[in-house]
């Protein structure tokens, strides 16, 4: 699949054509069940020839025509109509749903190319998925991927449920209420913790440097996450929070640049932690506000050289000139990597914190007619100055780890991140 070509700051751009764009992925999917497996690898390559529709059409009858397979090789061929007869003439609960064994292997032809930033989506699935992207969806509000360790929390979402019950990012997953998570998918733990509005999810975690687990009990709400927050400090600093790159942080992210001009700030401290990213479109627009026109905002790279290309800035740059901190973590993923990395290496920002999570590659996301979709990594991120992000991240001017004691003042529990950020404005080092 091609990408779009589109200018990154449109204001035409609608979230429907935006998702077909380049976005962060936010689950990390891992097929562990070997029929599945074995029954997408010889399904490979069968989107680069177009015959992927003729298959995709087959589902509508929810059958699948084994003689026209896309497979060129004879043996593969009686291969793969010989597993699909014996799981349906010996599986021990009966015959399954046609349907369901189609999107198993589309599951497991994406799942083989071992890149946890591809998945294919159901229809179901797929609603799920894009629903989280426009900003809105019902559980406890916290991203999870899948570790050699198994189940991890990447980073509980600003005001979620998850963050106001102490779920931290880093967060091992051994629990969901009595279900033992060893072996699941992130698709199998994201079902598991979602619930009705108002129930009850009980998580045993453990948390790195602790003897003991902990259960960590979470109301399940609608989530709505508010994507950009601020507030005018006593001390003339502006603290801006971008919780996520979604469909409503421009819109939002105008009221605050209205704001900020009004007042006049001494700088701004823009808080990207846990900020596990989104449309790329979005963090060149916002990024652009603090750059020069032109500035090179992120670097793609793909397969084929000829198609790499550099997104760069443009728009009313209202936000150049002012002093800028930027605080970041282990949680600050994707868009917020790209962000940080421009600034930086503009030296339009300082970076304080810990070192980001290191996803920097770009996913295609398409629909299909039956609502179901993939999303597929197509190439990698560079930073202005070609620095790899993914597996990396972005490395803080000054490194800022939270203590393991939270420290406290007046029964408050400090924020010795957001102060060391204070202490740069105001002390200049």
């Amino acid at each position: 699949m091609d990408q779009m070509p589109q200018d990154p700051q449109s204001p035409m751009e609608s979230p429907a054509t935006r998702r077909s764009r380049e976005f962060v992925s936010r689950y990390v999917r891992v097929i562990g069940v070997l029929f599945v497996f074995a029954f997408g690898v010889y399904l490979g390559g069968s989107l680069g020839d177009g015959r992927a529709q003729n298959i995709l059409a087959a589902t509508n009858s929810v059958t699948i025509d084994l003689l026209s397979s896309p497979w060129q090789n004879a043996s593969q061929r009686q291969l793969f109509g010989t597993v699909h007869d014996l799981v349906q003439s010996k599986y021990v609960k009966g015959q399954v749903d046609e349907s369901a064994l189609f999107y198993g292997s589309l599951e497991g032809m994406v799942a083989s190319l071992g890149d946890p930033y591809s998945q294919f989506f159901p229809p179901e699935q797929s609603k799920e998925f894009v629903s989280e992207l426009e900003g809105a969806f019902d559980g406890i509000g916290a991203e999870i991927g899948k570790e050699e360790t198994g189940i991890v929390v990447i980073t509980p979402l600003v005001g979620s449920p998850a963050e106001k019950a102490g779920l931290k990012s880093g967060d091992a997953i051994l629990k969901i209420n009595d279900l033992d998570t060893a072996g699941f998918s992130v698709e199998q733990a994201v079902r598991k913790i979602r619930g009705p509005k108002g129930s009850i999810v009980a998580l045993t975690i453990y948390r790195k440097g602790e003897k003991d687990t902990r259960v960590i009990k979470i109301t399940r709400q609608r989530i709505d996450i508010p994507a950009v927050t601020w507030e005018r400090r006593a001390d003339g600093i502006m603290y801006v929070r971008i919780a996520q790159f979604n469909d409503q942080v421009a819109k939002e992210f105008d009221k605050m640049v209205a704001n900020v001009q009004s007042k006049k700030p001494k700088g701004i401290i823009l808080d990207l932690r846990n900020n596990p990213g989104g449309f790329l479109d979005l963090a060149v627009s916002l990024s652009s506000e603090w750059l020069d026109q032109d500035a090179v905002v992120v670097k793609e790279k793909f397969r084929n050289p000829s198609q790499n290309k550099s997104f760069t800035a443009n728009g009313m740059h209202r936000l150049r000139g002012i002093p800028t901190v930027i605080l970041v973590n282990g949680g600050s993923a994707s868009a917020s990597e790209i962000m940080a990395g421009a600034l930086q290496d503009h030296n339009k920002a300082k970076i304080i914190g810990t070192t980001t999570f290191g996803k920097g590659s770009v996913q295609d996301f398409e629909q299909f007619a039956d609502q179901s979709s993939l999303k597929i990594t197509v190439a990698e991120w560079l930073t202005p100055k070609d620095r790899a992000i993914n597996d990396k991240g972005i490395t803080p001017d000054i490194v800022s780890e939270l203590p393991k004691t939270p420290v406290k003042k007046n029964g408050k529990e400090v924020d010795t991140q957001l102060e060391r950020a204070v202490q740069f404005f105001l002390k200049g080092k």
